[in-house]
């Protein structure tokens, strides 16, 4: 569907507005004002109940934004932050998708949750049950037209989400997504994140830390399935262990 690939396009670019947030050293480091090509940007707190405190959420709105958008969580690595990705290239990209432009969530997920429910929250079920939902209703996005992405600490979440929660994630992007060489065999490919799932899950590099035994997503057939919806890039994450 060409809604869902405009939205991947998207995440694409919001990962090199990434990139440029470390290069940089924060957003504090960019001189004077973001241009924000006409979107709007939002800051809204959410009280999870799931991790058990009061968390940040950046919502840009396009400028064409209308009702049932469709909308775009991003999910950003390891020491990022709700804002990292609040670059210009970012806002440029969304201007370019015209009236097709998603909404996008970028939700705060701690220094190293990885995105997953674990000992010191639960960063995953947060994402899907309290972080969307939230959104959809308040900036009137459509809630059956939900992608996710997301780059190095933040790749590895959304490839554990989507593969987790296959019905409600239309597309899945990660970008140098934070995960052990050896769970994908050597390379980075779709087939080998959907096959690593059945034997053990997907491993992030702190999993042993964490409480983890492995990190189990859907069963093996809704995995498979979700194979067509998973995009991959190698690269990119301060935190990669997927690609060079």
């Amino acid at each position: 569907m060409i809604w869902l690939r405009r939205v991947v396009a998207v995440g694409s670019i919001l990962a090199v507005g990434a990139v440029v947030w470390i290069l940089v050293g924060g957003t504090d480091s960019l001189p004077g004002a973001t241009d924000r090509h006409g979107a709007d940007v939002e800051h809204i707190t959410i009280e999870s109940k799931d991790v058990g405190e009061d968390l940040p959420v950046s919502v840009v709105v396009p400028e064409d934004a209308g009702e049932n958008t469709p909308l775009l969580v991003f999910l950003h690595g390891r020491d990022g932050n709700e804002d990292s990705s609040l670059v210009e290239p970012m806002f440029a990209a969304l201007q370019d998708q015209g009236k097709r432009a998603p909404i996008v969530a970028f939700p705060y997920g701690g220094e190293a949750s990885y995105w997953h429910d674990r000992d010191d929250g639960k960063w995953g079920s947060y994402v899907v049950d309290e972080v969307i939902p939230q959104v959809a209703n308040r900036f009137e996005a459509d809630p059956d037209r939900v992608a996710i992405g997301g780059i190095s600490m933040g790749g590895f979440g959304a490839l554990h989400l989507g593969l987790k929660y296959p019905k409600v994630f239309a597309k899945v992007s990660a970008v140098g997504p934070a995960i052990l060489r050896d769970v994908l065999r050597g390379g980075c490919r779709r087939g080998d994140v959907a096959a690593s799932v059945a034997p053990g899950g997907l491993h992030a590099p702190d999993c042993a830390s964490a409480g983890q035994q492995g990190i189990s997503a859907a069963d093996p057939e809704s995995s498979a399935a979700a194979q067509d919806r998973i995009a991959l890039a190698p690269g990119g994450g301060g935190d990669d262990r997927c690609g060079a």
